[in-house]
């Protein structure tokens, strides 16, 4: 219900990200070599890849300390009549 900000970031920054790595990658490939480029972008991949882990642990108190869902919490749990 709440997610429509959280895709619409997920969406602006991919977009972003894929309309700036052509800028870079022609000359980073050039530069660096097709072994050590790939294994940049790869590298960065495998450390991208431990966000949604990090958001699973941290997620509960990342949620604890935010006004906002404290606000919805609060709000649920009075329209559902639970203290």
């Amino acid at each position: 219900m709440y997610s429509s900000s959280a895709q619409a970031s997920h969406s602006f920054v991919r977009n972003v990200f894929s309309a700036v790595f052509p800028l870079f990658s022609h000359k980073m490939y050039n530069n660096m070599g097709y072994a050590r480029a790939s294994t940049t972008v790869a590298a960065i991949a495998t450390a991208l890849a431990a966000a949604p882990i990090l958001i699973v642990i941290y997620g509960p108190k990342l949620r604890a300390r935010s006004k906002v869902t404290s606000a919805i919490w609060a709000a649920e749990s009075s329209s559902n009549g639970v203290i």
